[in-house]
């Protein structure tokens, strides 16, 4: 067998001729897009299989579980990988020493707190079987929390084309065995399981596909480093675990005051709102590494991938909001059945937040690649208090529907500060480049789906029909130059698919 050469391989990793920072962001997105896509929609195919086989109260305890175990685990996802992503971006040499110290750091800060709550909640006299359900899940998020750690070396080496080798295939077989499980008459302990087990493996995988094809760092425990990475991941950390909080404390506030079957309405409802947060975690994969190499004075400036990373997401994020909102009654139908009509009002509620959150964490990026890194954790510990006062008042009176509001007024609140706070580092934004093409198109398709709304069939694809044909119209209008992206897009990946054929040809 006949390797590429040294020159072959560098080759293979050059941009296309005439492609541009922009196409190459654009791409990394998508790889990532193509990850979570896959690994949402199995993610919300287990939702779906678990809310229907096993009922509302059922599905409660399960989201209940979620909930729990992913806060009492959510320092183990503590910015590390922020600090690792930015720090190796900038100097691939650093990765000997930021890999297992941010592996120790994860796993120092996770499950000793996690045993502490199962302790503090057997004591408590919580139910055995939602105890069993919430031990699980929660030890399957500290897997997942290790697999970001060879995702963040992907990502500070822009091969996140990696990514969705490993989230697809986790998920979907995790799904796959969840559903013979619940199709076999087993309940949320045997998902739970699964899960479980599913994370460790695909732990396993991560890391073997990182020394294969990236680096092979040391693996080792060193409690000092380990301490030295968290210390530097802090003011990230601090944003992060009340982001976590902020995301999950609705449902368990919830579960305190309503019934289960009222906290499974809302986990119905919730859980179509996460799937959308694909989006977010593409385009953050890929701005971070170059936005910390950039600065308010550099060319391009960081500004400048900033306003463009914003554009994108909206682009994708205004027409969803408008079809969840107009179209929230037949989806949830759709794929809960009449049992969960109270969810579609609570979606409808909700909606806002599918922009508003990718805004807000754009932001977030923004401020973590230039270190200025307090402003973000000061913002969501301020909105986190808001949330707790708030749901302590509306939960009571508005049940799910509270919890729903105080979510989209939270989500305001944080992208309207940090868009604020963070002038300095982007500078003025041009408004109308950035918003006005998802805005027009959005109405439209709003337009189109609210006179379709009795046929889901219909609507969905002649809304995004609609959609497009306005957004591509201005576009070429106003800013033809931010559709050149699109094409420097196409020929890095068709340079791509050359550069794959060539090796595949040498082999």
């Amino acid at each position: 067998m006949t390797s590429a050469t040294p020159t072959e391989s560098v080759a293979a990793e050059q941009p296309a001729p005439g492609t541009g920072r922009s196409s190459l962001i654009l791409l990394n997105a998508v790889f990532r897009a193509i990850g979570d896509v896959g690994s949402k929609l199995a993610t919300a195919v287990l939702a779906l299989l678990v809310a229907r086989k096993a009922g509302a109260s059922e599905f409660g305890v399960f989201s209940f579980a979620i909930s729990f175990g992913g806060i009492a685990v959510t320092l183990g996802q503590f910015g590390q990988e922020v600090v690792l992503i930015r720090e190796v971006a900038r100097d691939p040499r650093r990765l000997e020493r930021y890999y297992s110290d941010v592996l120790s750091s994860k796993l120092l800060l996770s499950v000793p707190v996690l045993l502490g709550a199962l302790a503090v909640a057997a004591l408590a006299g919580m139910q055995e079987h939602t105890l069993l359900v919430v031990a699980l899940m929660g030890f399957g998020f500290v897997f997942d929390y290790v697999i970001g750690v060879p995702f963040a070396v992907f990502q500070a080496y822009e091969r996140v084309g990696l990514i969705p080798i490993v989230l697809i295939t986790q998920r979907w077989v995790t799904t796959a065995l969840a559903a013979l499980a619940l199709f076999s008459g087993r309940g949320v302990v045997a998902v739970a399981a699964i899960y479980c087990a599913g994370s460790l493996l695909a732990a396993l995988f991560a890391g073997q596909l990182m020394f294969r094809k990236i680096a092979r760092p040391r693996l080792r425990v060193h409690v000092r480093g380990a301490l030295s990475v968290t210390r530097e991941a802090i003011p990230i950390g601090l944003g992060l675990v009340a982001y976590l909080v902020l995301s999950r404390v609705d449902m368990t506030m919830l579960e305190m005051y309503k019934p289960s079957a009222e906290v499974g309405q809302y986990a119905a409802a919730y859980r179509l709102l996460e799937t959308t947060a694909f989006v977010t975690w593409s385009v953050n994969t890929a701005v971070l590494p170059t936005m910390s190499r950039l600065s308010p004075t550099s060319e391009p400036t960081v500004g400048f991938v900033y306003a463009r990373a914003l554009k994108l997401v909206l682009a994708i994020t205004v027409p969803l909001a408008a079809g969840a909102a107009v179209l929230a009654s037949p989806i949830i139908a759709l794929l809960y059945g009449a049992e969960y009509h109270r969810a579609a009002e609570a979606l409808v509620i909700l909606a806002p937040t599918i922009t508003l959150f990718p805004v807000s964490s754009l932001s977030c990026q923004l401020f973590y690649s230039q270190d200025a890194r307090r402003v973000v954790g000061l913002t969501y510990a301020a909105v986190l208090a808001q949330n707790v006062v708030w749901n302590l008042i509306m939960i009571p009176r508005y049940s799910l529907y509270g919890a729903a509001a105080g979510t989209s007024v939270s989500e305001i609140l944080v992208a309207c500060t940090l868009m604020v706070l963070s002038r300095r580092l982007h500078g003025r934004l041009q408004a109308s480049r950035i918003v006005a093409g998802p805005l027009l198109g959005s109405a439209a398709a709003a337009a189109v789906m609210a006179a379709l709304s009795g046929s889901l069939a219909l609507a969905a694809p002649l809304g995004v029909a609609g959609y497009l044909l306005v957004l591509l119209g201005f576009e070429r209008i106003a800013f033809p130059d931010d559709l050149e992206v699109i094409a420097q897009f196409a020929a890095r990946l068709r340079y791509r698919g050359r550069a794959a054929s060539a090796t595949t040809t040498n082999a």
